[in-house]
């Protein structure tokens, strides 16, 4: 299955097929690289480089999608989205062979089973599991921790929820009523939000996973010196995105 999506192809530049679904890409790989920080500022193990990584890859891989409307690039997006959630499902495992052979699993399974929305289904599936278990975690946490960081906690889940669900109505939407969006004077662009808000709640997921890493090192005695001040959290205010807070 090949997508195109509702913004009209080189509206905007003879050279990008698609131009605000282009650009918005940027957003995952601004949270990936704010993930690298993070890995070394806190010397997390490998697995949350692997997921900030794959923050870049799709950032890159689904620009060059949206811009060639190539198969490869809609294939390596959809790669990324796929594998990125399944290391952010399995980043509270110690044993990330699991892990490795579940990404391999789907990235062969997106190139090479044509009969069905493969990667739609595994994704949709993957995603609510991801959300449920790192919010069933973080509830645990709340219960354990103090006021400022069990208010941060919180509140970063908030974020991750209402984000996603905002984003996959703007997919919906886009998908749906295209001919509709297309015959009326004003094109929102809802791919390229889609994009913008699945970027926010990745970020806020990271910042989740990250913090239940650090409570399991912090309730197995090992060093946590950062563990009060993991929790980046992006402020939404009247004015949009405040600044960070920790």
């Amino acid at each position: 299955f090949f997508f195109n999506w509702c913004e009209r192809d080189y509206e905007h530049s003879e050279y990008i097929a698609e131009f605000w679904n282009t650009i918005t890409n940027v957003g995952f790989i601004i949270v990936g690289v704010y993930g690298l920080f993070l890995v070394n500022k806190l010397k997390l193990p490998r697995r949350f480089t692997a997921l900030s990584y794959c923050l870049i890859g799709l950032g890159l891989t689904s620009g060059f999608f949206h811009a060639s409307l190539l198969w490869t690039g809609q294939k390596l997006d959809e790669s990324f989205e796929n594998v990125l959630l399944v290391i952010l499902y399995h980043s509270d495992s110690m044993d990330q062979r699991i892990a490795s052979l579940h990404s391999i699993i789907v990235t062969l399974g997106i190139f090479l089973i044509t009969a069905f929305l493969f990667c739609e289904i595994h994704l949709i599936v993957i995603a609510i599991l991801t959300l449920t278990k790192v919010r069933r975690e973080a509830a645990l946490a709340q219960l354990q921790v103090g006021e400022k960081l069990r208010l941060g906690l919180s509140r970063s889940i908030k974020i991750a929820g209402v984000s996603i669900v905002i984003g996959a109505i703007c997919w919906l939407f886009d998908r749906l009523f295209c001919g509709v969006i297309r015959a009326s004077p004003f094109n929102p662009q809802l791919h390229s939000w889609w994009h913008i808000f699945c970027a926010i709640s990745l970020h806020q997921a990271l910042v989740l996973a990250i913090a239940m890493y650090q409570f399991r090192e912090k309730l197995e005695g090992k060093k946590t010196d950062d563990f009060d001040s993991i929790l980046p959290l992006v402020v939404v205010n009247r004015f949009g995105l405040g600044d960070v807070k920790y």
